[in-house]
């Protein structure tokens, strides 16, 4: 393994995704703990996608009071929880079984009800989760994170500091369903954040997205630029 670190962003490279998850989970696990023995609860928030399952599965067997932990998503498609494509189901398979089964799960979609609806509902929900205790994150190879995509309409509220949104419907222009994503401050409002990314394009694109400044082109690099918590990245091919 090799790490190198910038200001708040540490990068970590490991010999195969093996090693990677291992590493990945040991550092969740510890700062879920911290925050139970600290605090009385934790707060972890995790993305969809193929890249973690491994890592989510890992995670399900550990020794954890996983009933004082509540874990919510980054963002999921406007589907039903039972569809192939929902975040939420993929959590219900691979995370929220096995030991990890008595943590408290928070779903992003209710496709029963109206989205401005569910928007307000989320807002309250995620109030009262307060600051979250780890983010997990992945990047596409288009720069996005969460549903944070570059030709979104509203990237632009979904990057702004200043929104006051905590979640936002997406519509990606280069990705299939609408999406509800957390929005960057919201994503940022936590004690640890980690990248996990795999494959020799992404470590190219982030290569590039490290020498340059934040661009709404490339969302994830407002989450790589900013000084405000402390980003773990974590890399395999």
């Amino acid at each position: 393994m090799g790490e190198a670190g910038m200001n708040n962003l540490q990068l970590a490279a490991f010999h195969d995704r093996d090693e990677l998850e291992q590493a990945l989970l040991i550092r969740v696990i510890e700062s879920l703990d911290r925050g139970i023995k600290e605090r009385g609860r934790a707060t972890l928030v995790v993305s969809g996608g193929s890249t973690p399952k491994a890592l989510f599965q890992r995670l399900s067997y550990q020794s954890l009071d996983w009933s004082k932990v509540t874990i919510t998503l980054a963002d999921d498609r406007w589907l039903p929880g039972s569809h192939e494509d929902s975040n939420a189901k993929l959590l219900g398979d691979f995370l929220l079984v096995n030991e990890a089964a008595a943590a408290r799960f928070v779903p992003l979609v209710d496709i029963e009800q109206d989205p401005d609806q569910v928007l307000s509902l989320n807002d309250q929900l995620l109030s009262s989760l307060g600051r979250f205790d780890v983010v997990l994150l992945g990047m596409g190879e288009d720069g996005h994170t969460a549903s944070l995509f570059p030709e979104a309409d509203n990237i632009a509220q979904g990057l702004a500091m200043d929104s006051g949104k905590q979640c936002l419907i997406i519509e990606p222009k280069t990705a299939a369903y609408t999406r509800i994503t957390l929005t960057l401050p919201r994503l940022l409002d936590c004690r640890q954040l980690f990248i996990h990314i795999t494959g020799h394009s992404k470590h190219q694109l982030l290569a590039s997205l490290l020498s340059k400044p934040p661009q709404r082109a490339q969302p994830i690099s407002y989450v790589l630029s900013q000084e405000r918590i402390p980003v773990g990245v974590y890399w395999a091919e």
